[in-house]
């Protein structure tokens, strides 16, 4: 949504700057560069319940706490 937004805003004002292959050339690498972030930077989600896609995206000191708060009885080391 956000990417086509943007090229419905910018492309006329690239197009202007630019000449036509030029344009075509500067959002082709954009997207190239889109699918090489999802490709390698993404995690695999499939197959995964929420609560583990949530756990993917937290860092190091929220598993902690949500681990201290589950286990209340525990200390830490």
């Amino acid at each position: 949504c956000i990417y086509s937004s943007s090229i419905s805003v910018l492309f006329s004002p690239v197009l202007n700057g630019f000449f036509q292959p030029g344009t075509f050339w500067l959002f082709a690498g954009i997207t190239v560069v889109g699918v090489i972030f999802m490709v390698f930077l993404l995690p695999e989600t499939k197959d995964k319940t929420l609560e583990e896609v949530e756990q993917l995206f937290m860092n190091k000191q929220e598993l902690e706490d949500l681990a201290s708060s589950r286990n209340p009885q525990q200390t830490k080391s």
